[in-house]
């Protein structure tokens, strides 16, 4: 059971990430940045459902990519610009017969959909390098995309004539025979295993065909090891979660694999996103273990205080159900947790169950040090006293910290009525961010 453990509050770096995304909560790097942190802690399934919400509410997908691609990947943002364009011929020009400076040009057309371009430069680097896959592969799908099918079948002869027995001819050559003759397809990869043991790729066509001819024991070990020797490969991560869901009855192992497919390609899809099989695999668990805890006597405060935030949420659920002045602490204390939605869920606990006697607790977290929590008493101090509220969320509108802005502006409008949107449209013309502004613009308007 995947236990998403809440990090500890004394982590100095982890109060930093925290206090820095608040500060620049409506930009995408600081997010980036605690996800990765807490990824790197061990805590994936927490890393996964801070990035879902961005992911899913707060950035447009070419922001989220890139910025997704320079902090979990390490790749910065691909120039194909014209500039870039002028500086790798530049480079191609000064050392004609250097392969990096040709395969670079040829990538930037390639992105640019300029195959034309690309082919001559990925003809000479394979002339150069003859034994460099990798561009002979890249070379091939050039062709295709030219609509030159001939030329990308005698690309792939002329490596297979070169190379016999490597992996890629050897993946090429028993692509078909998967179908057609999965037993002689099964033996070729198992010496081409055999001969070539660092292999990933083979391990998992290996497995495939071995599930197909029915021996499922040995092709769950396929999956297992062709899962351990590509933990880069999004495809082979994801695609063995499949079999240990669909086939091997194995939800948890199933779980990891889908983990692994996220983190390297959070649009991955196998028939299912794996964002969509996470979340189901991630809820279905954390109601065994919620069912487990109630059974063996425990009460919703333990629910509240788990370190899984899916089962933490069902415990609010609960609590929800039957009120008690009890779970108020707990839930209080999940308003500084790092899932987004998990926070939210506190909240909105708090608005529907808390009265008078929550008074002075709430004037605390106003002030409170985690500015997320007190971005999020906005709501409920709005909520409970109203327009009384105004002075202090006026205070929040002048911090420097982008998600008391946010916050103070999202409850104005949820719960302060035709006052608030005043206040508000009088607040705009000092709103230093466009994206604020822009909510203002589109709720704050007078009906």
């Amino acid at each position: 059971m995947i236990l998403a453990a809440q990090a500890e509050s004394t982590d100095p770096q982890l109060q930093h990430l925290r206090n820095e995304l608040a500060m620049r909560w409506l930009e995408p790097e600081p997010h980036m940045a605690l996800a990765k942190y807490i990824y790197d802690r061990g805590d994936r399934l927490l890393a996964f459902y801070i990035l879902e919400n961005i992911r899913r509410t707060r950035f447009p997908m070419e922001v989220f990519d890139q910025a997704f691609d320079q902090v979990f990947r390490g790749h910065g943002p691909f120039d194909n610009s014209q500039e870039a364009v002028a500086a790798a011929k530049h480079a191609v020009e000064t050392v004609p017969d250097d392969p990096e400076a040709l395969v670079h040009l040829a990538d930037i057309y390639i992105s640019r959909e300029e195959y034309s371009a690309a082919a001559p430069l990925l003809e000479r680097a394979v002339e150069l390098q003859p034994d460099d896959a990798e561009t002979g592969f890249a070379l091939t799908e050039t062709y295709h995309r030219q609509g030159r099918n001939e030329a990308a079948a005698k690309n792939l002869e002329r490596f297979a004539e070169t190379h016999p027995g490597s992996p890629e001819v050897v993946l090429q050559e028993t692509a078909a025979l998967m179908q057609s003759n999965p037993a002689e397809a099964r033996s070729r990869l198992q010496r081409a295993a055999e001969a070539h043991p660092e292999s990933g790729a083979i391990l998992f066509n290996l497995a495939i065909v071995t599930q197909e001819e029915g021996d499922l024991e040995a092709a769950g070990h396929f999956f297992k090891e062709a899962a351990i020797l590509a933990p880069n490969d999004a495809h082979i991560q994801g695609w063995t979660g499949r079999y240990f869901l669909k086939v091997a009855n194995d939800p948890e192992g199933a779980l990891q694999y889908y983990l692994s497919a996220y983190f390297l390609d959070p649009h991955f899809y196998e028939t299912e996103f794996a964002e969509s099989r996470i979340r189901t695999l991630a809820w279905e668990a954390a109601e065994q273990t919620t069912d487990q805890i109630l059974r063996q006597g425990a009460s919703v405060e333990t629910l509240l205080l788990h370190p899984n935030p899916v089962v933490a949420g069902m415990g609010v659920d609960r609590a929800k159900q039957d009120w008690k002045p009890t779970y108020v602490e707990p839930v209080v204390e999940l308003m500084t947790h790092d899932d987004p939605g998990l926070r939210w869920s506190a909240t909105v606990a708090l608005m529907e169950n808390v009265d008078e006697t929550f008074d002075e607790r709430l004037a605390q977290l106003l002030v409170d040090s985690d500015l997320r929590r007190r971005g999020l008493a906005a709501y409920l101090a709005v909520h409970r006293w109203g327009q009384d509220a105004f002075p202090t969320l006026e205070n929040f509108l002048q911090s420097e910290a982008q998600l008391l802005r946010y916050d103070a502006i999202s409850a104005i409008l949820q719960d302060g009525g035709e006052a608030g949107k005043t206040l508000l449209r009088n607040h705009e013309e000092h709103e230093t961010n466009s994206l604020l502004r822009e909510m203002i613009d589109v709720y704050a308007v007078a009906e």
